[in-house]
């Protein structure tokens, strides 16, 4: 009987150190979605967590959809942490993290190395998760995602990187990958941009505005308030040019969008790229899978839909002024032709202008990102194919080359089927 009470009482503490019996039961839990890293004011960051709220939990159910958030500033996301769980009634899991957002301030003050050191396990984080810098704050943008009134929280934020393998438009990195990029030395880290446009969400401003100046309409601080109004809307012009999709309006869909590139020289951010120059930079990268692009010739614009064959090469040669190649193979579609070319007029001169264009549109980007000495384009790793030995790779000191590097694109397209389009003849 003893015997038996020992098992019993060993079985028990196992439970209790594994975690079967903890202090929170499973009802207990709120999944955070995704973690908004700002700058603080009090301590050195302000975390905020986008936390996913059960359908049968409507005491908790934010107004904009079904999401909550919660946050509270710290030294580092364990003390956040620890802070939020002073006032809230569950315990947050990190096991459906999908994104960690930067704000554009943080990562250029090299937020990323301090989250570097965090431990991932600790908090079941997956090394997968996916990193953001937003032009917006990252509160900002984590409020734009839960106003999108979408219950799975996880499938809004993978919409948000669709146009990686359709258009292009923007990169597509995780946790892991920028481990290895920096620790690495051979390239450096390309993060996806995104940012709150305002343009998006202005109409729902404006019918709030509305309504309150009906319900209102003999307020004392009208003048006061139109006064205000004029200053905010004035403030929303000078920062839509920096937080819409590249100051063009669009309507409907989610006020948060992703499009374009956040450049890295090692842990900190040093420039960003539009949408468009994104797609050149992942083609230079051999990391383009499609998108459109709109080419000048004569006194019209062609569209082509390009996509990529797999046969991406790079040839470098190494020394104290490295030099390399770039050659790229691309099928092309033309989706729009003003000028109805034939094939043979494509063949005869137009193909080769193209070509030229893209070639001179890749060395332009290209040179934009050694001016801000990021490798953005990952050449360190065709040059440490050069070495046998990482200790000799070390040595070469492949960041103090590279503001030296000479590097040339060749570019071929090759029509998708014998019509090229449906206007050719």
């Amino acid at each position: 009987m003893r015997t038996c009470s020992l098992l019993l009482t060993a079985s028990l503490l196992a439970c209790v150190l594994g975690g079967c019996l903890g202090p929170v039961s499973l009802d207990e839990y709120k999944y955070v979605s995704s973690i908004g890293v700002d700058v603080g004011q009090t301590e050195t960051y302000s975390f905020t967590f986008l936390v996913q709220s059960e359908a049968s939990d409507s005491s908790t159910q934010s107004a904009a959809g079904k999401a909550i958030m919660v946050g509270a500033e710290g030294e580092d996301l364990f003390h956040a942490i620890t802070t939020v769980h002073m006032g809230v009634p569950y315990q947050l899991n990190f096991e459906r993290l999908n994104t960690i957002v930067f704000a554009k301030e943080t990562a250029e003050q090299g937020a990323l190395s301090r989250m570097s050191r965090v431990s991932l396990n600790a908090l079941n984080i997956r090394q997968s998760v996916k990193l953001m810098v937003s032009l917006c704050t990252a509160r900002e943008f984590l409020e734009g995602m839960a106003g999108a009134g979408m219950q799975n929280m996880t499938k809004l934020q993978y919409s948000l990187f669709r146009n990686y393998n359709e258009e292009g438009t923007s990169p597509l990195i995780n946790y892991s990958l920028v481990h290895e990029a920096v620790r690495g030395g051979r390239l450096d880290p390309v993060i996806t941009l995104g940012g709150l446009d305002e343009s998006a969400v202005e109409k729902v401003k404006e019918q709030e505005s509305s309504l309150t100046s009906e319900s209102n309409p003999q307020s004392s601080g009208q003048q006061g308030g139109q006064e205000q109004k004029q200053q905010e809307g004035q403030n929303k012009e000078e920062k839509k040019a920096e937080t819409t999709t590249e100051g063009i309006p669009r309507l409907g869909g989610m006020a948060v969008y992703a499009a374009g590139s956040a450049l890295f020289d090692g842990w900190n951010m040093v420039g960003v790229l539009d949408s468009y120059d994104t797609r050149f930079l992942l083609m230079g990268a051999g990391e383009f899978i499609r998108g459109s692009i709109s080419i000048p010739y004569e006194d019209s614009r062609l569209t082509v839909l390009l996509a990529d064959t797999g046969a991406y090469m790079v040839d470098m040669q190494v020394g104290e002024t490295p030099r390399g190649e770039v050659s790229l193979l691309l099928t092309c579609e033309v989706l729009q032709d003003d000028q109805q070319v034939s094939k043979q007029g494509w063949e005869n001169g137009l193909r080769q202008e193209a070509e030229a264009y893209i070639e001179a549109e890749l060395e332009r980007v290209f040179l934009l990102c050694q001016s801000l000495n990021c490798d953005a384009m990952g050449m360190g790793r065709a040059a440490s194919r050069n070495f046998a030995y990482a200790t000799d790779w070390e040595a070469y000191d492949w960041k103090s080359k590279y503001p030296q590097l000479e590097l040339s694109f060749h570019v071929r397209l090759v029509p998708l089927d014998d019509n090229i389009n449906a206007g050719l003849e």
